[in-house]
């Protein structure tokens, strides 16, 4: 019974660990992304190098079936504890069971590359298309979607979205989906390779 409740909750998640092959765009070379500065000293400079790599390199039919790389600034022991919690959530037979999922500190960033992938079984790269930031901020900024502000950019720079769930874009393109999953503090846990230790 726990392996069907497992097999059917990794259909629904939408996001599958498949082994993308990474191309010219090498997570742990220099990003194709151009995240301009918003809030003082640049938060986002060098964050390949500078934040923790918290996923593997994964299909997302949540994100327009592209391929996605997630990294976080601070805080990885909150996204790994909600990750081992989730699975475990999802293995439970008792479903009376609740599950204390820890909440993301002011200040977390986490920053999502997405890129087009190419047809066919093998899920290469053809082109970086943007790169999505949730930040989460100060309390009050956004009671109901608990203070996370989301901002979408182009390769260039270019801001194409930046807000919380009271702007009606980013309602619809980020805080509709994320708030499906409210009780882990609005972020998805997807299955990494490994899961107690970031590339």
């Amino acid at each position: 019974m726990k392996k069907m409740i497992l097999a059917v909750s990794v259909l629904l998640a939408v996001v599958f660990p498949i082994d993308l092959k990474i191309g010219v765009w090498d997570p742990s070379e220099k990003s194709p992304f151009f995240i301009d500065e918003k809030d003082g000293p640049d938060p986002y400079k060098n964050y390949r190098s500078n934040y923790k790599r918290i996923t593997g390199f994964e299909y997302s039919g949540l994100h327009w079936n592209q391929g996605v790389v997630v990294y976080i600034n601070k805080h990885v022991d909150a996204y790994w504890e909600n990750y081992k919690l989730y699975i475990e959530q999802l293995e439970e037979e008792d479903r009376s069971r609740k599950f204390n999922f820890k909440k993301y500190p002011v200040g977390t960033i986490l920053v999502k590359e997405n890129f087009n992938l190419g047809k066919g079984t093998q899920k290469v790269p053809i082109s970086p298309q943007t790169a999505t930031v949730m930040v989460k901020r100060e309390v009050g900024y956004d009671k109901e979607g608990n203070d996370w502000e989301y901002v979408r950019f182009n390769t260039k720079g270019k801001v194409l979205l930046d807000g919380n769930s009271k702007d009606p874009a980013v309602k619809r393109s980020c805080y509709d989906c994320h708030r499906n999953v409210e009780s882990r503090d609005y972020v998805f846990s997807t299955f990494y390779k490994n899961p107690t230790k970031a590339e």
